[in-house]
C-alpha cells in the first residue's frame, strides 16, 4: 500500500464520518447506499436510454427506493425513518 492510496482511504472514511455527523441518524449508511444506487440508476437512464438527469429524479427515485426501504426496516426504525423521509 503506497502512501497516496493510504492518504486517499483516509480521505474517504472522513467524508463518511462527514455525511454520518450531518445526519444525524443511525440509518445514514442506507442513506448513502441508496443516494448512490440512485445516482447510478440515474446516469443509467441517461447512458442507455437518452433521459437526460435532473435532480429531481434522482430525489424521486431515492424517495421511492427509501420507501421500498420501510417494508424491510426494523419495526423500531421505521417511525423516525418515515419523519426523516418526510423532511426531504
Amino acid at each position: 500500500m503506497t502512501l497516496e492510496s493510504y492518504t486517499c482511504d483516509l480521505c474517504i472514511l472522513q467524508k463518511r464520518e462527514t455525511i454520518k455527523d450531518r445526519l444525524a441518524v443511525p440509518f445514514y449508511m442506507e442513506i448513502m447506499i441508496l443516494m448512490a444506487w440512485s445516482i447510478w440508476t440515474i446516469r443509467n437512464d441517461w447512458m442507455f436510454k437518452g433521459i437526460d438527469p435532473t435532480v429531481q429524479q434522482c430525489k424521486r427515485k431515492f424517495i421511492s427506493e427509501f420507501s421500498t426501504l420501510l417494508h424491510r426496516a426494523r419495526p423500531t426504525m421505521v417511525p423516525n425513518m418515515k419523519v426523516w423521509m418526510q423532511s426531504l
